[in-house]
């Protein structure tokens, strides 16, 4: 994180003519690092769909390069910025997008019934002795959603209480009693999912304990 200083004097103030043409911007000082593919990086691996190509150059052209030279024919385009919604919230993205899979629209966290187990490390099915794969029939977690700005999962109701929220939030804040309103921390945030055979006469069953 880096901060631009304020200005040494009220542009706006001085110069009311220029105040209509005033337009926002990020400043993004990148840095080395290892960033992951779900973070906003310069020159860093991307979130991209896997059943579409990546781009290539369409072949040759004039001034493809700076130096004036043609393109090549096929060669993988480098990527060049990627930036997450959450990271710059002053720039106008289009609406419904920043929607990342994993965390908002694919698997529903929490402790629930049914669905699918949020696995946090690789997936782990047991299997019955009949040889099926057990279903998954419950899974009690430590917590009901990751982050306090979670635009999916927190409930309608429970929103309001999450007003101000933040992990260096005091403890009794109420978005803390929102996240865990058990009180459980099984492991290091993570959770119980209980299978069972539904093949099976007496429906045999197992579980899986799966935390950070």
């Amino acid at each position: 994180m880096r901060t631009t200083g304020p200005a040494p004097f009220d542009v706006a103030g001085e110069m009311p003519e220029l105040a209509p043409y005033a337009r926002t911007a990020v400043r993004l000082h990148p840095r080395r690092g290892e960033p992951a593919a779900g973070q906003s990086s310069m020159g860093g691996p991307l979130l991209w769909p896997v059943d579409e190509a990546w781009p290539a150059c369409d072949g040759p052209g004039a001034y493809d390069h700076f130096d004036g030279s043609p393109g090549e024919d096929g060669v993988p385009l480098v990527p060049v910025l990627q930036l997450l919604a959450e990271d710059v919230p002053e720039l106008p993205f289009p609406e419904a997008t920043g929607w990342p899979y994993e965390d908002e629209l694919g698997v529903v966290p929490g402790t629930k019934v049914g669905g699918y187990p949020g696995w946090t490390q690789g997936p782990e099915w047991p299997e019955c002795r009949c040889g099926r794969t057990r279903d998954h029939l419950l899974t009690v977690a430590s917590w009901e959603f990751s982050r306090g700005d979670d635009r999916r999962w927190i409930p309608l109701e429970d929103r309001p209480a999450m007003a101000g929220w933040g992990f260096d939030a005091p403890d009794d804040h109420p978005w803390r009693a929102v996240q865990n309103p058990a009180g459980l921390m099984l492991g290091d945030a993570g959770g119980i999912s209980l299978f069972e055979c539904r093949a099976c006469p007496e429906r045999p069953f197992g579980y899986r304990f799966d935390c950070s």
